[in-house]
């Protein structure tokens, strides 16, 4: 890679690396190219509502996952909102990713340093409407995102009251679910990503706020943040995008609801940690030897799981309004 800034995000990675501004990941050097670990393909009923976005002007999939989480990562920060945590917790602070992205500098990544990169830019060939509809789609998902952060501020605060306004800008924790689902990348480098970003000083994985939170967030950008954001883009593009009716939307959104997020989470986390509280990264990496868990590393998986979880809820429901009558 070239010396010094450029326009390009890989550049500006390894830029990022080479001073070694807040290292996500440590890459060992090897002569050979990683082998990565494959898993199985997941596939949802509703992911037809999700294909043109995801397989047209999805204009990530040009990028490596890293090259856009450092991007996120390095972006101007805004101070925490010290309402999002507890005054025990109140050293987490200092963590890059639980500083604050507004929605201007998301933009700019967007625009600037996606849109207007030089290996995007011979790719569109000047197809504009691909570059538009690709921004104006993120734009909503980040307006989704804060949508949901609010919503799950109020979940985690239920007695405090937020100010119509006061929260504007997302936590980067949460955004980076975007880069994890839609760039080129490998499972095996999910793998290590979600360790080195939530690891403690001691190199253990532990059960808390911040794995729930990201874990929730990723659920919400694979399908319940994505679909809202897919079906006000379509609105904007009717000549490009197929649109989603109010109703059809209200009926496909039934199995992507918070509540359904939120159990789905639950059920991952418990499952995943078992009777512990904390897991070395030998535990960790064995939890993805085989596919029980690899489902989260692409949004197809997620909304499998999301919809496979709903039909169990509903047979349950149905089963027990029949056992009362």
């Amino acid at each position: 890679m070239g010396q010094g800034c450029s326009n390009t995000c890989s550049q500006l990675c390894a830029k990022f690396s080479r001073n070694k501004v807040i290292p996500l990941v440590t890459v060992e050097e090897k002569d050979e190219p990683e082998v990565d670990i494959k898993f199985k393909k997941y596939q949802s009923s509703l992911d037809y509502l999700f294909k043109t976005i995801e397989e047209n002007y999805m204009l990530l999939r040009y990028f490596q996952m890293f090259d856009v989480l450092m991007l996120i990562t390095h972006s101007k920060a805004s101070h925490p909102l010290t309402t999002d945590i507890s005054t025990e917790d109140a050293k987490v602070i200092i963590k890059p990713y639980l500083e604050e992205l507004d929605k201007a500098d998301f933009v700019s990544i967007i625009e600037n340093k996606i849109i207007k990169n030089n290996l995007v830019i011979s790719i569109l060939n000047d197809d504009e409407d691909v570059a538009k509809i690709f921004k104006e789609y993120m734009l909503e998902l980040y307006d989704s995102l804060l949508m949901a952060r609010i919503d799950n501020h109020k979940r985690k605060f239920p007695g405090v009251k937020v100010k119509k306004g006061s929260i504007k800008t997302i936590k980067k924790l949460y955004v980076y679910p975007i880069p994890f689902l839609f760039t080129s990348s490998t499972n095996k480098s999910k793998i290590e990503f979600i360790f080195n970003l939530l690891c403690n000083s001691n190199r253990l994985l532990v059960k808390n706020q911040e794995f729930n939170d990201f874990i929730f967030f990723l659920f919400m950008v694979a399908a319940t943040c994505n679909l809202r954001a897919i079906k006000n883009t379509s609105s904007k593009f009717p000549t490009k995008l197929s649109s989603i009716s109010s109703e059809e939307y209200v009926e496909k959104t039934d199995a992507f609801e918070v509540n359904d997020i939120i159990r789905l989470r639950d059920l991952f986390v418990e499952g995943f940690f078992k009777d512990k509280d904390i897991l070395g990264k030998k535990d960790y990496d064995q939890k993805f030897l085989n596919d029980e868990f690899s489902w989260i590393f692409s949004p197809n998986g997620i909304r499998a799981n999301l919809e496979l979880h709903n039909d169990v809820k509903s047979q349950e429901e149905k089963q027990s309004a029949e056992i009362e009558k």
